[in-house]
């Protein structure tokens, strides 16, 4: 292990999304459950205020606090110009520009007044936007076709939008993503134990909410731990791997005893409901779940944050595997 630079604090509260810049090398927008939308500096700890959801001073109150619960950049260069997509607690959807005083451009009625824990950008086409709620319902949508919501914005309020589709799912949706390099895919995580992917966004917006795989996979359980996501690697020129963490353990005997995997799944294996296991990851030194994975954009590495620890996988050669 290896100590870090330093301990750096934008936020009051937890942070709920990390966006790289795509024009500020060492920069990345972050947003909080203190209702604020920040640019921070790393290498100089420093930050900007972007945009906020509560008024400048104000103190906690549990009935009008808001807060942003995911972030995702638009523009091919990671928000090259600054702007951004976040969703809030009560089921929003907001537009937000960099470059704009306030931040906040226009503000959508996107879920039912619960959680927006996940939105995603199609690379191949930023206009196209996922979103998924605690209201059980991932939406696709296309920012073209909502309308202005820069009045309802600035008078605190949001705009309503149709979707383009909407897939009801059993129980609250965690994530929602595209396929990172093509932006064809989609693949949802589901707490009822599955992974759900569509081959194409062009045949979800049209068919609605059969997908054309389901990978059966433990990760039900969100009490006291982030919840679990299936991220795509886009290291994958097929497009049809994805990185899970596991919460039921594996036995793996001896004096490792149990541990909760990290598990590769192919997207592509069999038909109907399958498990689609490659590999899964475990160290004897990991032993705590590992609900929050990332996959490195271009090298053969996932990085895993596990009880207020940070682990790096990558490949071995085989004389090194032990």
């Amino acid at each position: 292990s290896q100590p870090a630079d330093g301990v750096y604090q934008p936020h009051h509260w937890l942070i709920n999304g990390i966006v790289p810049t795509g024009y500020a090398p060492g920069a990345a927008f972050t947003c909080s459950v203190d209702g604020a939308v920040r640019l921070c500096h790393l290498a100089a700890r420093s930050s900007t205020l972007v945009a906020r959801l509560n008024p400048a001073g104000a103190d906690y109150n549990a009935k009008t606090w808001r807060s942003f619960y995911s972030l995702a950049a638009r523009g091919p260069d990671g928000g090259a110009g600054g702007v951004l997509v976040a969703g809030d607690d009560v089921g929003r959807m907001h537009l937000i520009d960099a470059r704009v005083d306030g931040g906040i451009v226009a503000s959508y009625a996107a879920h039912k007044r619960n959680k927006v824990p996940c939105v995603d950008v199609c690379g191949a086409d930023d206009a196209l936007v996922l979103s998924c709620g605690n209201d059980h319902v991932m939406s696709l949508w296309d920012l073209r076709k909502m309308g202005a919501g820069g009045s309802a914005a600035a008078a605190g309020k949001a705009a309503r939008a149709s979707p383009i589709a909407s897939v009801q799912h059993p129980r609250v949706v965690n994530s929602a993503y595209f396929s990172p390099l093509s932006g064809r895919k989609v693949a949802s995580t589901c707490i009822d134990n599955r992974i759900r992917v569509w081959e194409s966004v062009h045949r979800l917006a049209a068919a609605g909410s059969r997908p054309d795989r389901t990978l059966v996979h433990s990760h039900d359980f969100s009490r006291y731990l982030t919840p679990f996501r299936a991220r795509w690697d886009p290291t994958d020129a097929r497009e049809r791997l994805l990185v899970c963490g596991r919460y039921i353990s594996e036995d793996f005997g001896g004096a490792v005893g149990k541990l909760h995997p990290v598990d590769v799944l192919d997207c592509a294996a069999g038909s109907g409901n399958v498990t689609g296991l490659v590999v899964q990851l475990a160290d004897a030194h990991v032993t705590t779940i590992c609900p929050v994975n990332t996959p490195h954009p271009t090298e053969r590495m996932i990085a895993t944050g596990s009880s207020r620890n940070l682990y790096l996988w990558r490949p071995v050669a085989d004389a090194d595997a032990d």
